[in-house]
């Protein structure tokens, strides 16, 4: 990389999947933990950015938690669907939880 692409918007921000089927820890019967899945959001950067939701093999549907922007937790919403798009404001993050 270059010095001129760290200025660049996407490299102020992440897309991050919080895998609740993921948990290599197993309970007192000796069964899988699970828990629910997550994708966090992040933009660093002072304008906002677009990311795309995951392919259908991540998750089906897709419902918004928490938005810094508002600052309100959401349990209820339209749900996103793989490759729909999401803008992310400057300097905030969302978080969305797998649904189906």
């Amino acid at each position: 990389m270059e010095e001129e692409n760290w200025e660049e918007g996407f490299a102020k921000s992440i897309g991050i999947f919080l895998n609740g089927d993921g948990i290599p820890s197993m309970d007192e019967r000796g069964n899988q933990i699970r828990d629910d899945s997550f994708y966090l959001l992040i933009n660093a950067h002072h304008e906002p950015l677009t990311f795309t939701i995951p392919c259908q093999a991540w998750g089906k549907n897709w419902v918004k938690v928490f938005d810094t922007v508002d600052g309100v937790f959401q349990h209820e919403g339209p749900p996103l669907s793989p490759e729909d798009e999401i803008e992310v404001q400057g300097r905030s993050l969302i978080l969305f939880k797998r649904a189906s």
